[in-house]
């Protein structure tokens, strides 16, 4: 509504700029127009008619300028723009011609545009420029020249390139196209219309936009038997990235970061099955903010739309890993780890992982070191002295007199043995536990790399 308001202003202001050089005279203007309408050659042979061009037997030069004023709307969904600007046509009629002396030295006026002939143009598949009920204005010379402005502010299609979003460059047309093949249209250039008060509202410009250029030419197409003549109007845009940046890219750059953060939750926690989770809301919430401003039609998949693919695919990767690593150390746990396993995973790639220094068996110096000795008769003498020593208070008997000899060391060897056997338990689960926080953690930092790598792809 505001460009609105500023166009019209801008075309009262050339009309009544124009109207007030030439300072008509009341008394003699019904007689110009008199004088025009019956006919210039005085005699009053034919009326004026607006329906017939000039120059009907020859070709008519019509000369036009684009002025744009600025890009209102930009919907690359539907493929579509808004601009605001306008054209100033100007010709040559020869039945407009008058001598000032005998009109009281007028030397200009202004005709409405439906009194006297001005061109039509189709653009837009079949919307007429001027529209039917517009009310137009013509400055006419008493030489016969005649200028008239044609607002322009209608959707306009415009194909849109997304590939390299949202850092691209758009060239969008208007394409106005005029009927009569012997109408010549000669373009006098295009260019953007930085007036003050416009730019002080900030109406020039689109917030996510910046226009670089602007450029009127001329072409002829083929319509049925004829040849058409077409004005076509090209504007550049290049896209303000830092918005769409902050809106767009930032959300997935830091998914992909903190995406890897589900390695570092236990095993079958419901941690980690809440951060997936919301790990694949997030994802959705992307996807679909991404979907709304890409248009249905594409020459090549666009560099964001890739992005957002693989952040996909690789949170499926993570998830499905994550939950083979849970079940692998579920069933790893029952049985002992391999030496070569823990020589490898816990010695080589333990300390860069961060986790501590693995020893081997053979450094050990542990009850289980002994059992597996079969040294038996040291933990029997040693549970037999422990035994003798709580008796010197007269509280209870040796262990001599509790058992007999065979059956005491039958006693003993079976508690040793169960003994071992849970020791050997738990230091196979505590090496499971300790490999597998190593292969979490290296897959934490490797897929940590794989985001970045895939940030700095996009951003170069």
């Amino acid at each position: 509504m505001r460009c609105n308001v500023y166009h019209f202003t801008l075309f009262i202001v050339i009309t009544a700029v124009s109207a007030a050089e030439s300072k008509p005279n009341a008394t003699y203007l019904p007689l110009l127009e008199e004088y025009i309408n019956e006919g210039t050659d005085g005699k009053g042979g034919y009326s004026y008619d607006p329906a017939v061009r000039p120059s009907v037997f020859s070709e008519l030069d019509l000369k036009a300028k684009f002025y744009l004023l600025g890009i209102g709307t930009v919907d690359e969904k539907r493929g579509q723009i808004v601009p605001s600007g306008f054209i100033v046509l100007s010709w040559t009629d020869e039945r407009l011609k008058w001598n000032p002396e005998r009109f009281g030295n007028i030397n200009t006026t202004v005709f409405e545009g439906n009194k006297i002939w001005s061109p039509k143009f189709i653009h837009n598949g079949d919307r007429p420029l001027p529209k039917a009920d517009a009310v137009m204005r013509a400055d006419v010379t008493h030489t016969g020249n005649v200028s008239m402005v044609l607002t322009v502010q209608e959707e306009i299609p415009c194909r849109f390139d997304m590939t390299k979003f949202p850092r691209d460059t758009q060239d969008c047309y208007i394409q106005l196209y005029h009927p009569d093949h012997m109408v010549k249209l000669i373009s006098q250039g295009a260019e953007i219309a930085l007036l003050s008060e416009l730019i002080e509202r900030g109406t020039h410009r689109h917030l996510g936009w910046k226009i670089l250029s602007v450029s009127l030419n001329t072409s002829h197409e083929l319509a049925g038997p004829n040849e058409t003549n077409v004005f076509i109007v090209s504007i550049r845009m290049e896209r303000q990235a830092k918005f769409y940046m902050r809106v767009y890219v930032t959300p997935i750059s830091l998914f992909l970061l903190i995406l890897p953060a589900i390695f570092l939750f236990p095993p079958d926690s419901p941690e980690k099955t809440i951060y997936g989770a919301l790990l694949l809301l997030c994802l959705l919430s992307i996807s679909s903010t991404v979907d709304a401003i890409y248009p249905p039609y594409t020459d090549s998949t666009p560099h964001l739309v890739q992005l957002t693919t693989t952040s996909g695919a690789l949170l499926v990767v993570c998830i499905l890993v994550t939950s083979l690593m849970s079940s692998a150390e579920r069933v790893g746990r029952k049985n002992e780890a391999p030496k070569w396993m823990k020589k490898f995973i816990l010695g080589v790639v333990g300390p860069l992982m961060l986790v501590r220094n693995y020893k081997e068996d053979n450094d050990e110096q542990t009850p289980t070191k002994q059992f597996a000795d079969n040294d038996s008769r040291m933990f029997i003498v040693q549970s037999e002295q422990s035994i003798e020593s709580i008796d010197t208070r007269g509280s209870r008997s040796t262990l001599s007199e509790l058992n007999c000899g065979g059956d005491n060391n039958h006693a003993i060897q079976v508690l040793a043995n169960e003994l071992k056997k849970s020791r050997q338990q738990s230091k196979a689960q505590e090496d499971w536990t300790n490999i597998f926080t190593v292969i979490n953690r290296f897959l934490f930092f490797f897929t940590f790399l794989i985001g970045i790598i895939l940030i700095l792809c996009f951003a170069l």
